[in-house]
């Protein structure tokens, strides 16, 4: 199942790493084969988790990924 949020919806957003990292694990990938996953380095992948933040393309290819909603990764 593929969920999206649209610009429509969102105000400024800030990433819940934590849980991201946690599923990202869970899910049986590395940090390496995650960023492969949607499509950026790994170096990329550090920068969003670093930041706390993302473009709403980047987040809906991060949800999908784990299969969550998008709504699940934010604070």
């Amino acid at each position: 199942m593929h969920w999206y949020l649209n610009s429509a919806s969102m105000s400024p957003m800030e990433l819940n790493t934590k849980k991201i990292e946690r599923e990202i694990t869970v899910a049986g990938f590395t940090s390496k084969t995650f960023a492969d996953a949607i499509g950026i380095t790994r170096q990329g992948l550090w920068y969003i988790l670093e930041r706390k933040t993302t473009t709403l393309e980047r987040l809906n290819l991060i949800a999908n990924a784990l299969d969550m909603d998008p709504k699940d990764i934010l604070t």
